[in-house]
Parts: C-alpha cells; structure tokens; sequence
C-alpha cells in the first residue's frame, strides 16, 4: 500500500528526465554556430543585391527618359491629297480610313463645265509619320572585303 502512496519520481528518474530533455552543450553549440553562419549567409545576400542597385537604378532612369522623350516628342505628319468623284466618296473616304488616314478638309468641287458639269470631292487625309523602332536605329556593322 506504501507503494500506492509513494511519489514516483525519485531523485534518480528527475534526473534522466531533465537530461533527455535538457540540450547538450555540443547541441547548443551547434544551434549557436548554425544561426551565426545564417546571419552571415542572410547580411552578405543582403550586401550583394543592394551592391548592383545604384546602377540598375540609373539603367531605370534613363530608360523612363528615353520614353519620356518619345512621348513627349511633337507628332510629325504625312498628308495625302486626293480627289473623289461623288459616286465613290463613301468607299473611298472608308478605305483610306482603314489605312489610318484622318479627314481633314473636303470640299465639293466642279470641273468648270456649265452644261453638265462633273463633281468630285476634293478631299485631304493626314496620318502621324511612323517612327522607326530602334532597331532599325541600330545598324549590322558591314563586312569590308
């Protein structure tokens, strides 16, 4: 019955319960030695990103120049004067529409003719000019014989 009552843990158990639980010193170190080496590993990572950041900030900059430059660049424009007779007007006007040309002006016109007389349109168009891309700007270095 004393064994009923008796505490279990005796001084002898307490101890191999704390030191299977318990880190040893070569654990503790090697968690202390792993966690340096990752700190270490982590601030030169760090270093090197940072290291190329100056400069690719600078390519940014002056990529956004660039584009800036482009958008901001006056529009230059190609005009196309034509003459349509009446009959072809709303074909004509709607295929060079297609092709990008705008309508500025347009004008009924009759060719002088004052029995019967043959009118057409005297019609001008403009488009922005296309600019060329810049990769035709960069020229393929010839081959001299």
């Amino acid at each position: 019955m004393d064994a009923l009552y008796q505490d279990s843990t005796t001084p002898a158990s307490v101890e191999t319960q704390t030191s299977s639980n318990a880190m040893s010193k070569l654990q503790g170190t090697m968690v202390i030695l792993l966690l340096c080496i990752g700190l270490a590993l982590l601030g030169w990572y760090t270093f090197e990103v940072s290291a190329g950041f100056d400069e690719r900030m600078q390519t940014l900059i002056a990529r956004v120049e660039k584009t800036n430059e482009k958008i901001n660049a006056p529009i230059q424009w190609e005009y196309r004067i034509e003459s349509v007779p009446d009959r072809s007007f709303d074909q004509r006007i709607n295929a060079f529409g297609r092709d990008g040309w705008e309508l500025v002006f347009a004008r009924r016109a009759s060719d002088g003719s004052d029995y019967s007389p043959t009118f057409s349109y005297e019609i001008i168009f403009k488009r922005p000019k296309k600019v060329e891309s810049e990769s035709t700007d960069k020229k393929t270095p010839t081959k001299d014989k």
